[in-house]
């Protein structure tokens, strides 16, 4: 707009000596027709140009007819400040346009971005074996006494809780991304005899360097002893993780959806218990040192979600979660990996 406002001072002739009413008339009468302009809508344009063109050539007219010969307007100079003004008003066009289009396209990404909050109530266990790539340089004596009491340890699946919030963005009419933050409480029960007072016992663990294991010594307060285990040990974990995946929608009406969906979580175990089996299967040590700092867990739900009449969707299904990585990290000879079966409830509301 200031290159045309100079293009319309250099058209209008020039008479800066004289300072008189007629000049300044002519000039307010001008600078208003711009104003005008810039005023207009954008959704008709030729209508907007031809209504600025034919104005401002009235105005000149009529404001024009009494001034002395040196201060008309030629024909040439009304053609060029009509010039100018089109060149003005194509450009305040094409401005509006641009933002409209760009604020349209703004609500439309928004419209598909939603919130959701989620618990999950869960039953939690495990899965436990013996890491394939070491054997025990032990007797055979010990290894035949190991292998018999293999499955005489206890355990009990336990109470587990997950909740979350997270974002979702369509992405197709079927398919929609998500993502967010969550917190697990993991759990699995132990039981065992406590003692009435520690005993010396031993772990086996992996020798990373040699590859061959070996018993390292603890102290232990708890005894496996089969019809005496009485106290309930809890093997649990309090994880932070980031879960991102895809919702797919099987079948639904807009109002009742039914959806699958898939999710990997990346997370940092924050605490932890963890209880080691002795190398004898007699006793339990505490060891939390051997849990792994950084796990992934993986996910599998379907659900069915209900559109309420405020437009809040209520969300129902199971799910179940297994961790990919073992609890502990390579020095415990044995793998164990978490699993949960539970039943998610959330909530969800587009932004």
């Amino acid at each position: 707009t200031s290159e045309n406002s100079t293009a319309l001072a250099g058209i209008i002739p020039a008479h800066t000596a004289s300072k008189n009413n007629n000049d300044l008339f002519i000039t307010e009468g001008i600078n208003q027709t711009t104003e005008n302009n810039r005023r207009e809508p954008s959704t008709h344009k030729n209508n907007v140009l031809n209504s600025s063109i034919y104005g401002t050539d009235s105005l000149i007219a009529s404001n024009t007819e009494n001034l002395p010969d040196s201060l008309q307007f030629t024909s040439t100079n009304k053609k060029e400040l009509m010039a100018a003004i089109s060149s003005s008003t194509d450009e305040k066009i094409w401005i509006e346009d641009d933002v409209f289009h760009n604020k349209k396209n703004k609500n439309k990404w928004k419209n598909k971005l939603s919130i959701q909050f989620y618990i999950t109530p869960s039953v939690g266990y495990r899965t436990r074996y013996k890491n394939a790539e070491f054997e025990p340089n032990i007797g055979l004596l010990q290894r035949q006494s190991i292998l018999a009491n293999t499955e005489v340890v206890t355990h009990q699946a336990a109470l587990n809780i997950e909740a979350g919030a997270g974002l979702i963005k369509q992405i197709s009419k079927r398919l929609r991304f998500k993502a967010g933050i969550q917190f697990n409480y993991s759990n699995f029960i132990t039981y065992a005899h406590k003692l009435q007072h520690p005993s010396q016992t031993t772990v086996l663990l992996n020798n990373l360097n040699s590859g061959s294991l070996m018993p390292v010594a603890y102290s232990s307060s708890y005894g496996n002893v089969l019809g005496e285990n009485n106290s309930q040990l809890n093997n649990n974990s309090i994880q932070l993780s980031v879960p991102f995946g895809l919702d797919f929608k099987i079948v639904g009406n807009g109002t009742v959806n039914w959806y699958a969906g898939a999710s990997l979580q990346p997370g940092f175990v924050l605490n932890g218990n963890s209880y080691l089996v002795s190398s004898d299967y007699k006793h339990f040590a505490q060891d939390n040192s051997l849990l792994r700092n950084v796990n992934v867990n993986s996910a599998l739900e379907t659900f069915v979600s209900i559109k309420a009449p405020s437009g809040t969707l209520i969300n129902l299904g199971p799910q179940f979660r297994y961790q990919l990585m073992s609890t502990h990290n390579k020095q415990y000879s044995y793998t164990e990996k978490l699993y949960n079966i539970g039943f998610k409830i959330g909530i969800s509301k587009q932004l």
